[in-house]
């Protein structure tokens, strides 16, 4: 289980995401989009498969780590 300052806040909006699995490119039209399909893949292809966005790419243990919305959004709901 993550605690709470090892969350990576994201915007599941975020366009033109790609997961990178192996030899394969699935090209997504959001980050969120991406995930789902990251979720999708069975453990041993999750530890290698990565997810790129414009100017960055996320390893699987950020890609676990990842929530939705902004650090601001989630210390007003405490």
């Amino acid at each position: 289980m993550t605690q709470e300052g090892d969350k990576l806040y994201v915007d599941a909006g975020t366009p033109r995401a790609a997961l990178i699995d192996r030899d394969r490119t699935v090209q997504c039209p959001t980050l969120g989009e991406a995930v789902m399909e990251w979720h999708r893949l069975p453990a041993d292809r999750k530890a290698a498969a990565t997810i790129r966005v414009i100017g960055k790419v996320y390893t699987a243990d950020q890609i676990d780590r990842m929530h939705y919305g902004s650090k601001k959004a989630a210390a007003d709901e405490d």
